[in-house]
């Protein structure tokens, strides 16, 4: 099992290290593999990461891109107001757009030598994530996923795994295994898999109060999915007892006004109030690694500072008894 933890390539992250050497140091010290990087803003540069410590690349991604992978103009324009934010979100206004982008970034993580890449599956407009008002079924959402992958994968031979991951928002959701069962038989890349997001799971029911319950009910939708579940490669481990919070934000009202880019900020300010990426610290979380025995293990956190980061890795690797002199 490759054991990791998460990193971008902007400043706020990179910051923290004074050079690749500090940043090696920071990972021996954990006893980690590697990192997982986000590269941000489609930006290929790794400035002072060590490209042979990167062990996968969360690929880029887009909340809202059904409408333009279908060419529904009239929705793409009711998201996003004009033609000119869709090209500034997207960088084109047609489907091949998202397409070069990815292909970009596959071709990144080749280069840096990942042993896999990690793509949500999921679609939310802004208005339905201020609403918690779904516009598309998981089925829809997931049978578009599937085209985009095979286009996307078609004719490649990268050297690395290929896995989808869980969101709480229409697409894959691991609450329904025979949506899982349909988009994984549906994929046609050779090397496919599913990176397991414990926190995005626990999101689906927002009754959870206590991290030995969240453990519990990630364990039965594994139970549910059955043989599917074998399609699991990897896991973001963290947790967001959110379900109460999520609730009374809702009953209060979220602001949905303004244009795109201000209403695209309120979202975003929610979003990081529900999926808050702390540490397990219930041993509970490592009967749910036990069960899966993935091949990789991202400790995935938000965090402000070095010291923070430090600190949330020091109480989950506690949580699963895995030493660390850090």
């Amino acid at each position: 099992m490759l054991i990791s933890t998460n990193i971008t390539n902007t400043d706020m992250d990179l910051e923290r290290y004074r050079d690749a050497d500090d940043l090696r140091r920071f990972l021996d010290d954990f006893g980690l593999d590697g990192l997982e990087l986000m590269p941000m803003a489609c930006c290929w540069e790794l400035h002072h990461l060590p490209p042979e410590r990167i062990t996968g690349v969360h690929l880029p991604f887009y909340t809202s891109w059904l409408d333009l992978w279908r060419g529904d103009e009239n929705a793409l324009l009711r998201e996003y107001g004009s033609w000119e934010n869709v090209r500034a979100v997207f960088g084109g206004d047609g489907p091949d757009c998202v397409l070069d982008m990815l292909r970009g970034a596959l071709d990144f993580a080749g280069s840096v030598g990942a042993r896999y890449v990690v793509f949500h599956v999921s679609n939310v407009t802004v208005d339905e994530c201020l609403s918690d008002r779904m516009g598309h079924a998981d089925e829809a959402v997931c049978a578009a996923a599937a085209e985009l992958i095979n286009r996307l994968t078609e004719g490649r031979d990268d050297p690395f795994d290929f896995l989808v991951e869980n969101l709480w928002w229409p697409g894959l959701t691991l609450t329904r295994p025979e949506v899982t069962r349909e988009l994984m038989e549906a994929i046609r890349a050779p090397r496919k898999g599913i990176m397991l997001d414990t926190g995005h799971l626990m999101h689906t029911c927002r009754d959870l109060a206590t991290q030995e319950a969240a453990v519990d009910y990630i364990l039965r939708q594994l139970d549910a999915h059955g043989s599917v579940a074998g399609w699991i490669r990897g896991v973001h481990l963290h947790q967001s007892l959110t379900g109460l919070w999520v609730r009374e934000a809702l009953e209060n009202g979220l602001d949905g006004t303004g244009d795109y880019w201000t209403r695209f900020g309120h979202a975003m300010e929610y979003v990081l109030g529900v999926d808050r990426h702390r540490p397990f610290d219930s041993p509970a979380a490592g009967r749910l690694v036990e069960r899966v025995s993935p091949s990789f293990l991202t400790h995935e956190f938000i965090t402000e500072t070095r010291a923070d980061h430090e600190a949330f890795l020091r109480r989950q690797m506690a949580a699963l008894d895995l030493p660390a002199k850090g």
